[in-house]
């Protein structure tokens, strides 16, 4: 799971995107962002919630093309390729992501409840958590955010 570093983070961006996938760092990193643009001029902060069995489940059933990079998974509804093992776009073979081992998802699971969940916890407490249900499809999830956060989403040249 990737996750936002503090000191590149783009101010200009006025909603904060919090998942397994994408935490702010810690509390310390919310701290700096909200130091750094003040909390009146954060639009909001828009939690991602989902289980981690289900998180566990797309995290495992992710695959990569070997030769574009272009991702795909197993069993997730509009994210499967059109031929079993095989990318779309290039025919190359696809095989899971190395470092989606049951292991290091458990890691990364970890490190949410340890270092995220204050974050979430802090960000509901200042009022500008949103939670959104992360279990639904991809194409779901977007059509509950885009349509309410699309400009603060979009950087200052795009506006």
């Amino acid at each position: 799971m990737g996750q936002i570093s503090c000191l590149p983070w783009n101010a200009c961006f006025r909603t904060l995107l919090v998942s397994h996938l994408s935490p702010p760092q810690d509390l310390e990193c919310l701290d700096f962002i909200l130091g750094l643009i003040g909390p009146e001029k954060l639009a909001g902060a828009v939690y991602f919630d989902i289980s981690h069995a289900q998180v566990k489940e797309r995290l495992l059933g992710r695959l990569a093309c070997s030769k574009c990079e272009l991702n795909y998974h197993r069993s997730l509804p509009g994210a499967q390729p059109v031929a079993r093992g095989q990318c779309d776009a290039c025919k190359g073979p696809l095989a899971p992501r190395l470092d989606d081992t049951k292991a290091t998802v458990a890691r990364r699971l970890d490190s949410f409840d340890a270092k995220t969940r204050p974050v979430v916890d802090r960000l509901r407490t200042l009022g500008l958590l949103e939670t959104v249900d992360a279990s639904l499809s991809p194409y779901l999830v977007n059509k509950q955010v885009m349509p309410r956060h699309q400009d603060d989403l979009r950087s200052p040249e795009l506006r």
